[in-house]
C-alpha cells in the first residue's frame, strides 16, 4: 500500500514540474506573433522567446533566459542583453510574460501580455520513430506528398514554426544534399 501511493505521488510531482513546460503563443492585430518556449524543472525555469514583427522590414525578435521560480512567478535573466528584464508568471495554463527594456533583443513592451499554451512539444532535435514518415503540404497533415523520412532520422524544430497544429514545419537535407520541406505529423517524432 505505501509502496504504490509512494509511485503516486512521484508521478504527481513529475508532471507537476514537466507539466507547465511547454511551447506558449500570443498572436497580435495586424499579424505579429510571439511564441515562448518553457522548461520549468523544479523551481528552475528557462526560456526562449521568438517574436516576428509582421512588418515590411521582416523584423524578428529574439531573447533566451533563466531564471528561478518563486511562487508562481519568475524573473528571467541573460548574458546576451544584461538590461533585459523579462518577468512572468503561471496563470492557470497560461502565462503572463512582461519584457521591459528589451530592444537590444528586440522584444518591446508591446509583446507584453498572456500567452496560452499550444502544445506540451519544444523545439530541438528529434528522432523519427515511425517507420514512414511522410511529408505534408499543410500544418494539418492533410495533403501527403510522396516524400518521407525513415526510422532513426534526425530532424530539428525550431521555435518559429511551432504552433497548436498536427504537423511541424521542417527542412531536411539528406545524405546526398538533396533538400525537402514540408510538414511532419508530431506523432511520428520523438524528442532526442
Amino acid at each position: 500500500m505505501m509502496k504504490s501511493f509512494l509511485c503516486c505521488f512521484l508521478m504527481f510531482l513529475a508532471t507537476a514540474s514537466f507539466g507547465q513546460s511547454g511551447t506558449y503563443q500570443r498572436k497580435f492585430p495586424g499579424g505579429a506573433i510571439c511564441k515562448i518556449a518553457l522548461i520549468k524543472k523544479g523551481e528552475k525555469i528557462s526560456c526562449d522567446v521568438f517574436a516576428w514583427w509582421a512588418n515590411a522590414s521582416a523584423r524578428t525578435g529574439n531573447f533566451s533566459g533563466s531564471g528561478t521560480l518563486k511562487g508562481k512567478s519568475w524573473l528571467l535573466k541573460s548574458e546576451d542583453d544584461p538590461y533585459c528584464r523579462v518577468e512572468m508568471a503561471f496563470i492557470g495554463q497560461s502565462i503572463k510574460a512582461s519584457f521591459n527594456d528589451c530592444m537590444q533583443s528586440n522584444l518591446p513592451e508591446d509583446f507584453s501580455g498572456n500567452y496560452t499554451k499550444v502544445t506540451a512539444n519544444l523545439p530541438g532535435k528529434y528522432i523519427v520513430k515511425a517507420p514512414k514518415a511522410y511529408f505534408y503540404g499543410r500544418a494539418d497533415i492533410s495533403a501527403k506528398k510522396s516524400s518521407y523520412l525513415v526510422a532513426g532520422d534526425m530532424v530539428e524544430v525550431v521555435l518559429e514554426n511551432i504552433d497548436n497544429s498536427a504537423g511541424i514545419l521542417i527542412s531536411y537535407t539528406s545524405k546526398n544534399g538533396t533538400r525537402t520541406t514540408g510538414y511532419l505529423n508530431w506523432a511520428d517524432l520523438k524528442a532526442n
